[in-house]
């Protein structure tokens, strides 16, 4: 969540101090509360990336959260981790602002079929 609060409020030396303290454990894994989950750790790390101005790691990073959601089963994890890579990827050359459109699409047509349609019109707003 503060990774959340750090990009909301553009604070890359936040970033920096987080992801000093996140960074450095195993990324394979999902971050639990006791009331649920906020997803895979590698969104979280790619967000404290992309907030420190560090594209390429977010890009990584995004990557592998979106794979690992697709591998578990949860598909708002993966529309979020499609949303962020989207929104990574729309800063580079025609063909990575093309597969940016093509992500956020994605994103867009998951959090429809799950009924969070405010979601879906935001990433569409973006493609």
């Amino acid at each position: 969540m503060w990774a959340e609060v750090a990009r909301a409020a553009g604070d890359a030396d936040a970033a920096a101090d987080l992801d000093g303290w996140i960074g450095r454990r195993d990324h394979g894994r999902v971050v639990w509360s006791g009331a649920g989950s906020f997803g895979p750790v590698n969104r979280v790390v790619g967000v404290l990336a992309a907030t420190r101005g560090d594209r390429d790691r977010a890009v990584r990073c995004f990557e592998s959260a979106k794979e690992l959601s697709i591998e578990i089963g949860a598909p708002l994890f993966e529309a979020r981790a499609r949303c962020d890579l989207g929104r990574s990827l729309d800063s580079g050359g025609a063909s990575e602002r093309a597969r940016a459109g093509q992500e956020l699409a994605a994103a867009a047509d998951i959090w429809r079929k799950h009924g969070v349609v405010s979601l879906a019109e935001r990433a569409l707003a973006r493609v």
